[in-house]
């Protein structure tokens, strides 16, 4: 994976997490965005691709809770955390 791609990825990720939470302004979304596109470009057309293909199977549902976990079902006193890893 070149840095380009890596970046992408990284920022992308940034983006989702920051839109979910709510600690996104603007103008960093607008920043992320912008550096983005450049990395969109210095990307290969196979690397385009794959990042496409998992974006596309991407279930956005999953996180619908958290991007950290799911909250599962728990009782007093059990000693089960009352997040799972997604």
């Amino acid at each position: 994976m070149s840095d380009a791609a890596r970046k992408y990825e990284e920022n992308m990720a940034r983006l989702l997490i920051g839109r979910r939470l709510g600690t996104l302004s603007e103008e960093r979304e607008d920043s992320l965005l912008e550096g983005m596109d450049d990395l969109w470009w210095a990307m290969s057309p196979e690397e385009q691709q794959q990042f496409e293909e998992r974006a596309a199977r991407f279930d956005a549902g999953s996180i619908a809770e958290s991007p950290f976990g799911v909250d599962v079902e728990v009782s007093p006193q059990t000693s089960v955390m009352p997040r799972r890893a997604a």
